[in-house]
């Protein structure tokens, strides 16, 4: 018994271990209640090569599964804008030194975009519900605010349906999304791993990562290869990306689910009432 007390106790102990070696990722919490199901994720950044892995988003953190041993665990939660959010797992890729940040949200948009063309999971629709928060970055060390004369290094970008609350105290997370990304410029920090190619490159800025998606949009998601460099050439700038895009198709409607079997099942049982009354009638009627 005291063996088997050991051993429970040993795996209560690794299992501390790991969540407290975890770090997190803060999302605002109406994308994070929005984005239940499989996603791959994607992290590009000068500190280190490409990084990619699974997540699966349910209740109230989800964790990424990385397909490379020795990258950090991270852990991925739902917070409100009201407070800094944090970017504690995102230090190994913004600095040399690891510094851990957070970041304030500062605005809020939303908007339909038209988008012709589509994942094919999503194929059916023309239009994409487009949620994004600007904000700036923060540290133990230093603190920005939301004032007009500082730049906004932080942009976080949510593509899909209108985003929907959940009630208080409700953990289910919904399926609105297909898209999410974090964007944070990185070339203005100490010890950023940035290399620098020219005074052009160190001009980049958030506006010009918008406009590369644009851009990418309107070619179609056929045009990997000027994605591919348009990421990297970001990334050399001092652009951190982390990129979730869903595995899954979003969960439709029961009616739309369903409205084949519907429809079918209505046709049968309408026929076999009206040829049973036929029938009926037929029977009845004298020759």
């Amino acid at each position: 018994m005291r063996r088997k007390g050991l051993v429970a106790a040993a795996v209560v102990m690794v299992a501390l271990a790991a969540v407290v070696s975890a770090q997190d990722i803060q999302l605002p919490a109406v994308i994070y209640d929005n984005a239940a199901g499989e996603w791959n994720v994607e992290v590009l950044s000068s500190c280190r090569s490409p990084t990619y892995g699974t997540i699966k988003f349910q209740n109230t953190t989800a964790r990424v599964e990385w397909e490379d041993e020795g990258v950090p665990d991270v852990l991925i939660s739902g917070q409100s804008t009201d407070a800094p959010l944090s970017l504690a797992a995102l230090a190994g890729f913004m600095s040399k030194d690891g510094k851990e940040y957070s970041y304030m949200t500062c605005e809020h948009q939303e908007n339909y975009l038209s988008t012709p063309q589509r994942p094919q999971s999503v194929a059916q629709l023309s239009s994409t519900f487009m949620t994004m928060y600007t904000g700036v970055l923060s540290s133990s060390t230093r603190q920005w605010s939301c004032s007009s004369g500082v730049e906004r290094n932080v942009v976080i970008e949510a593509f899909g349906g209108p985003l929907k609350a959940n009630s208080p105290g409700q953990w289910k997370v919904q399926e609105a999304l297909y898209w999410i990304e974090i964007v944070v410029e990185t070339k203005d920090l100490v010890g950023t791993c940035a290399h620098m190619r020219s005074t052009a490159a160190a001009e980049t800025t958030l506006e010009s990562k918008r406009r590369s998606r644009k851009h990418r949009t309107s070619r179609g998601f056929n045009s990997v290869s000027v994605a591919a460099q348009a990421d990297e050439a970001l990334t050399e700038s001092g652009i951190v990306t982390i990129r979730f895009i869903r595995r899954s198709g979003t969960a439709a409607s029961w009616i739309t689910r369903y409205h084949t079997i519907i429809v079918f099942t209505t046709i049968v049982v309408v026929f076999r009432v009206v040829h049973s009354f036929v029938s009926t009638r037929a029977a009845k009627t004298p020759l």
